[in-house]
């Protein structure tokens, strides 16, 4: 019997400033995978996710007689923090025997972090015997699962995650095999129509690959305009894209893309101003005849380009399936407002090291696809 106790089991409804006894208690069957850790996490993750409505219809039909119930009950209460010592703080006192005598059942787990430290609380019928024996086989179990955890280094998505897009594990796992991914959606109908287009036409046509030339009259700090491309890269799903289409026509949004920066410095010719206009013109030809490759991401290309110490211009190309006429004055407005917050010595509160925040991230596109 898993019990749920909080306020995340009611979809798309905010409960947050609610008070009462709010739970859902339903039974489940898991299933475990021998001693593969591993394929255990993910059955008991992926059965957990089919449960409807995270089980709250169930206490429709409990006390009927003829519906046993399970024997275990696991009820995780959540994460706790201590406050100033000197004000309140947790106790480890014992509070007396929390175990109904007259439950049917046999085994009762509540289970909680305090402090970064998790704590179980085992209250069985079994006698005192069985149940350190429970315990400590209990703990052996979870520890086993932490040193697994703790050899991953990366991130796997699952079906549940992917909202079944995907049903397929194999090409799943082929999918991120290579890199950490954040989502994985249906291609929309625009896309699609982008995308068949690439793979037909390519070669001869260019038309939807999108470049504009800026010019900034001042001087630019290029190490810090670079890092606020950095950033919105992080910030914008849509620039982390890259496409699949082996089995499916998806959209796949990696959790890092290494951005394609590239800076040209042509201050030695600085005295002929129609040198480095033509120099620019052949860089923006040779970057309309450079291809996008959709399935490998990078879809878009910034190109600074020094002509004097106060004189730049920007190159900024990109395939139009990642980007529309509407998102560029977003975009721009993004990049420069963090260019202007970094030379204020303002930094971003995650690193660029880590997957997004859900804070950070563009959750209105990631909304659009589902």
């Amino acid at each position: 019997m898993f019990e749920c106790c909080g306020r995340d089991f009611v979809n798309n409804l905010d409960m947050n400033r609610s008070i009462g006894m709010l739970r859902t208690l339903y039974p489940v069957r898991l299933q475990l995978a021998d001693d593969d850790v591993r394929s255990s996490i993910i059955n008991v993750k992926e059965h957990m996710k089919q449960v409807p409505n995270k089980g709250i219809g169930f206490g429709a039909i409990m006390g009927n007689e003829s519906n046993e119930s399970p024997l275990v009950s696991f009820n995780y209460l959540g994460y706790f923090e201590n406050g100033n010592e000197n004000e309140w703080r947790l106790l480890d006192a014992f509070c007396g025997n929390t175990m109904d005598e007259s439950t049917k059942e046999l085994i009762k787990i509540n289970s909680f972090i305090i402090n970064k430290h998790m704590r179980l609380n085992i209250k069985t019928k079994m006698g005192i015997d069985r149940t350190v024996q429970f315990g400590k086989a209990f703990q052996l179990n979870i520890e086993k699962i932490i040193k697994h955890t703790q050899l991953v280094n990366r991130s796997y998505l699952t079906g549940s995650d992917v909202h079944y897009v995907i049903k397929n594990n194999d090409y799943l796992n082929r999918i991120q095999r290579e890199q950490e991914v954040d989502a994985i959606y249906m291609a929309n109908s625009l896309q699609q129509g982008l995308l068949f287009h690439s793979l037909k036409q390519s070669d001869v046509d260019d038309a939807y690959i999108v470049q504009s030339l800026f010019q900034y009259g001042t001087n630019i700090n290029k190490n810090l305009l670079k890092m606020a491309w950095e950033h919105a890269q992080q910030r914008f799903s849509s620039l982390r894209l890259r496409f699949d289409w082996q089995e499916k026509l998806i959209q796949i949004i990696d959790k890092k893309q290494t951005l394609d920066w590239r800076f040209i410095d042509l201050t030695a010719e600085e005295e002929d101003v129609s040198n480095q206009e033509s120099k620019i013109k052949k860089i923006q030809e040779e970057d309309r005849n450079e291809r996008f490759k959709l399935n490998i991401g990078n879809l878009f290309r910034v190109y600074l380009i020094q002509q004097k110490s106060d004189l730049f211009a920007l190159i900024f190309s990109f395939h139009h399936i990642i980007l529309d006429g509407w998102s560029l004055p977003i975009l721009l407005d993004y990049v420069h407002q963090d260019y202007l917050g970094l030379i204020e010595g303002q930094h971003p509160s995650f690193p660029l090291s880590c997957s997004t925040p859900p804070s950070f991230r563009d959750l209105s596109y990631d909304n659009a696809q589902m």
